[in-house]
């Protein structure tokens, strides 16, 4: 993940890793903080708990102030953090979220419509997102009692994700979803957009290159950097493991698994199960 240099570098922060996601502890009692200057590459998510924070960014200045939240697109901003004035105490949760995971979970859900210019900060009041309480306080328990668990890079990935399904339930679904589409403008987001809404369809390598308004050498070398495959044997993995979960569930005959899998020919789809499986696609359960 691309780590803004401020977080990176202020022992401020208490950090726990990830490999989609970063979330970064910050409490303090220093003296306010202004006009700090952030080049942002991640979507990340902001929850104050005591104090404000103030962003400038090209649409104006939003304040998040304690017991709020704001959903901060990528980007540049200036921000400024003021100590609460009832406790002199500046206490907050971020969590950056990768490109890889943004964009991997705008593939799976069915994002209609969205807005041509959706806003660079999503700010919710206290109350707005009823999940948020528990949810601070679960990140809050991953820091006190398993930041040395070999495991918390798992748990990490888990709240990241987590995060972005509770955002995408809310109220505000069309300006989270629209937010969320502008990480897909990109050449290379666009290609896995194109693939991922196409492999389960009888197409050629030369047709997806076409959709993608590539030449087939150059998809098939973007491909391998994005994918580390070719593009036949990764569409005819993901074929199969389509075909597995299907069969797996019971709902549909043999038949009609591989169609819905990609696969023109049942001769073709039977021999490939087997040499996956080793068993035979209607012996499999």
């Amino acid at each position: 993940m691309k780590f803004p240099k401020y977080f990176a570098s202020n022992s401020k922060f208490n950090v726990l890793n990830g490999n989609n996601g970063k979330v970064i502890e910050y409490f303090h009692q220093v003296d306010s903080i202004t006009d700090i200057l952030l080049d942002i590459e991640e979507l990340f998510f902001l929850y104050v708990i005591e104090g404000v924070v103030k962003l400038q960014s090209p649409d104006g200045i939003i304040y998040v102030t304690g017991g709020n939240s704001a959903l901060i697109n990528k980007g540049s901003y200036v921000m400024s953090e003021n100590l609460s004035t009832s406790n002199q105490e500046f206490k907050a949760y971020i969590v950056f979220l990768s490109e890889s995971l943004v964009v991997d979970f705008t593939l799976d859900v069915n994002i209609l419509n969205p807005m041509d210019n959706p806003p660079q900060i999503a700010l919710f009041t206290e109350g707005e997102l009823p999940f948020l309480e528990i949810y601070i306080e679960c990140v809050s328990i991953i820091f006190n009692a398993y930041s040395e668990h070999k495991t918390h890079h798992n748990l990490i990935d888990l709240k990241s994700k987590e995060l972005l399904c509770y955002l995408f339930m809310s109220s505000y679904r069309h300006v989270i979803a629209s937010m969320l589409s502008t990480n897909m403008k990109n050449k290379t987001h666009q290609m896995r957009y194109i693939i991922s809404k196409n492999y389960l369809y009888p197409i050629s390598v030369e047709q997806l290159a076409f959709l993608c308004q590539m030449s087939i050498s150059n998809f098939k070398r973007k491909f391998k950097e994005i994918y580390e495959s070719t593009p036949a044997k990764w569409i005819k993995e993901r074929r199969l493991e389509h075909a597995e979960k299907l069969l797996r569930n019971g709902k549909y005959k043999v038949h009609q698994v591989a169609k819905k899998s990609g696969f023109d020919n049942p001769n073709t789809f039977r021999n490939q199960f087997i040499k996956k499986y080793g068993v035979l696609p209607n012996q499999y359960h």
